[in-house]
């Protein structure tokens, strides 16, 4: 488990300890063999954050930390714990030419959720 620290939702432009513990993670489990994801994921610089009710878009500008020829959509198959949620978050995770556009983050089915991540956990999956 890894706790993680309450998160400031009005900071556009500072990526959170929260969301790159997730994209660290997702990175993680379909890039393993990349070096040095933490300290490049620090460096991102986010647009915007879009509440849905359900979850949250988490937009960045034009970084290019994966490589060129990366276009797709990353899942996660470990966990996001957070303690007022029934059934913890789905994450996924848009990469253009090697480039992350967003996270996207969500309930499962229709519980209402604020960003809020006080208390959150992330449980990698076994690989």
């Amino acid at each position: 488990y890894l706790p993680l620290a309450e998160w400031d939702c009005n900071m556009n432009s500072l990526i959170t300890s929260f969301e790159i513990k997730i994209l660290l993670s997702v990175l993680r489990q379909h890039f393993p063999d990349i070096e040095n994801l933490g300290s490049s994921l620090a460096t991102l610089h986010v647009v915007s954050r879009e509440y849905t009710g359900v979850g949250m878009y988490v937009n960045f500008s034009n970084n290019k930390i994966l490589p060129e020829d990366t276009i797709r959509q990353l899942g996660f198959d470990g966990e996001i714990i957070i303690p007022k949620l029934n059934s913890g978050l789905g994450v996924v995770v848009t990469v253009d030419n090697g480039s992350i556009n967003y996270l996207e983050l969500f309930t499962y089915g229709d519980q209402q959720w604020d960003g809020d991540s006080a208390g959150a956990s992330v449980i990698e999956p076994v690989i």
